[in-house]
């Protein structure tokens, strides 16, 4: 992070990685062929061993993991629409359960990790109360928190993110003008440039 280590290739197509909380492998997304995404992981350990935590027939992504690194929260069209899972971590191919009930992307968890929340498909901000203990899920059923119009798609990720103290949400807020941009076209820059700067 001091600018002194030297880029490292670790995968050659992947999107949206994360990293475990103890920091030895990274979560990414990577697409498995047209229209089929899967979540895989990578160790950190010098090896790059790479395994699929959920690789299924339909479009699986967006995942995070739970502070205590024992769940992770992901997107699949599994049900014929997107919708938010929970699966156990490391073993998430071995059970999933359903969290969102009528639609559901973009899942994050509060960062003590007893609460998840998610965006419904008209916007709405959703939260569910993690009530699990061991190895088995439960929550709450899903409560509205935020009515659509408090935030705008980014092109790239999620268009929020909770606070480190779980008490409040970053939101990328729509612009106040949703007319076009404006477009400003300077000519003659170099020469400006130049009368600012003279040359020696």
């Amino acid at each position: 992070s001091d600018g002194t280590g030297e880029p490292e290739l670790l995968v050659k197509s992947g999107a949206y990685p994360i990293m475990t909380p103890d920091g030895t492998r990274v979560i990414y997304g990577a697409q498995a062929s047209p229209g089929n995404h899967d979540i895989m992981e990578m160790s950190l350990d010098g090896s790059q061993r790479v395994r699929g935590l959920v690789q299924t027939p339909f479009e699986d992504g967006g995942a995070v993991i739970s502070p205590d690194g024992h769940w992770l929260a992901y997107q699949s069209t599994f049900s014929g629409r997107r919708e938010v899972y929970v699966g156990p971590y490391p073993n998430t191919a071995s059970r999933r359960w359903p969290v969102s009930t009528a639609g559901g992307s973009d899942a994050r968890w509060r960062p003590d990790g007893r609460e998840l929340f998610y965006v419904a498909p008209d916007g709405s901000l959703m939260g569910v109360q993690m009530k699990s203990t061991g190895s088995t899920w439960d929550a709450t059923a899903p409560v509205k928190l935020l009515e659509p119009g408090y935030w705008s798609r980014p092109l790239i990720g999620a268009a929020y993110d909770v606070s480190p103290d779980g008490k409040r949400f970053l939101i990328v807020t729509p612009p106040k003008d949703t007319g076009p941009p404006d477009i400003v076209v300077v000519q003659h820059w170099d020469q400006e440039l130049k009368a600012l700067v003279p040359s020696k």
